[in-house]
């Protein structure tokens, strides 16, 4: 398949949420598939690795998040130009050295975390790196344990 390239606007799913684009439709129809599908390309310039995922009417949205419309210098309601092309490579998230240390002390929280795709354990990765205070990272990874002790997912 030929990449995408199209033209949309960035949109606000509502007050203090995410921002997403529609992709056409005429790009989407020669997807071939309703599924989420793995992209790589840009977004007016600025590189992106991210999804497509299905709207529920046939068609595609894209999250557009806040490092994306940093680096395209685009914000909702601007128009942007997107180019994108199937990535088949596979996605890894490194297991940052504490959560690694805390695993190694429950084979059922391991087993879960290794059973975890590459979104939910971005996700828990994203989670423990979103706060600089020690104490708090250090709660978080305790609860995180605690999740993939009982197989429970980071947010419900």
């Amino acid at each position: 398949m030929a990449g995408l390239a199209f033209s949309a606007t960035i949109k606000r799913h509502g007050p203090g949420t995410w921002s997403y684009l529609e992709v056409p439709r005429t790009e989407t129809d020669r997807l071939g598939t309703r599924a989420r599908v793995a992209v790589r390309g840009t977004v007016n310039g600025a590189p992106v690795r991210t999804s497509l995922l299905p709207d529920g009417d046939g068609g595609f949205t894209m999250v557009v998040n806040a490092t994306t419309r940093s680096a395209a210098h685009a914000d909702e309601g601007d128009r942007v130009v997107v180019r994108l092309e199937v990535d088949t490579a596979r996605r890894t998230v490194r297991t940052p050295d504490d959560l690694a240390r805390a695993l190694r002390t429950s084979a059922r929280a391991r087993s879960t975390w290794g059973e975890l795709s590459f979104s939910h354990r971005k996700e828990y990765v994203d989670w423990l790196r979103a706060t600089k205070n020690p104490e708090t990272r250090a709660r978080r990874i305790r609860a995180a344990l605690g999740r993939l002790e009982r197989g429970d997912p980071l947010s419900d």
